[in-house]
C-alpha cells in the first residue's frame, strides 16, 4: 500500500517525470510503482502518471534513471545492481 500517491502531468517528458519523482524521494519516500491513468478535474479528463511511493526515511533511494519503454526487456533492465528497482510505466 502506498504512503503517498502523486498524480504527475501525463504531458511531461520522461526526464521531467523522473525529476518530479526525485523531488518526492527527497521528501522521504521511495518510488514503488508508476502507471499511466486519467483523472477528472473541473469537468475535463486529464492524463496523468500515477506515482505511488512508500515511506523510507532511512536509506532511501535517491537516484532514479527512467528510460523509454521497449518490448525487449534486455535493453531496459540490463544487470541488476544493489539498490536498483524496476518499475513499469
Amino acid at each position: 500500500m502506498a504512503d503517498l500517491t502523486a498524480n504527475i502531468d501525463g504531458g511531461l517528458t520522461l526526464s521531467q517525470t523522473q525529476a518530479r519523482c526525485i523531488v518526492e524521494q527527497d521528501g522521504g519516500f521511495q518510488l514503488q510503482t508508476i502507471k499511466f491513468g486519467t483523472i477528472t478535474a473541473q469537468g475535463k479528463v486529464l492524463e496523468v502518471n500515477k506515482a505511488e511511493f512508500v515511506s523510507k526515511p532511512i536509506g532511501r533511494l535517491k537516484l532514479l534513471s527512467f528510460v523509454e519503454a521497449t518490448n525487449d526487456p534486455k535493453k531496459v533492465k540490463g544487470p541488476k545492481g544493489k539498490g536498483r528497482i524496476y518499475v513499469d510505466m
